[in-house]
């Protein structure tokens, strides 16, 4: 799902299921790679969720930050870079309740 926001350009959302987490990182930083003003939200579901923030260039927004509070709200770990991170360690369709 793609959606425009006023002033931060494009978001783009999606799951996929078995993919990998190297390909959806991939995936993630070519599309922020592409388009200025990208963030990307993605999930793979496989044997455990894991998800990947990303962002383009030139926004300034701390994905690796976002990630971190969004999964410690629901038992996960996470990391990475301003720009691109990833995280996991929780079991699909069972979120802790926040």
């Amino acid at each position: 799902m793609k959606r425009r926001f006023s002033g931060c350009g494009w978001a783009c959302c999606c799951g996929v299921q078995g993919r990998g987490i190297e390909k959806v990182k991939l995936l993630a930083s070519k599309l922020c790679a592409a388009k200025p003003g990208t963030l990307v939200l993605f999930a793979d579901e496989s044997d455990q969720l894991r998800v990947v923030f990303a962002r383009s260039s030139d926004l300034t927004v701390d994905v690796a930050a976002i990630l971190k509070r969004t999964l410690e709200k629901f038992g996960g770990r996470g990391g990475g870079r301003p720009s691109l991170a990833q995280g996991g360690g929780l079991t699909p369709n069972q979120p802790k309740p926040y």
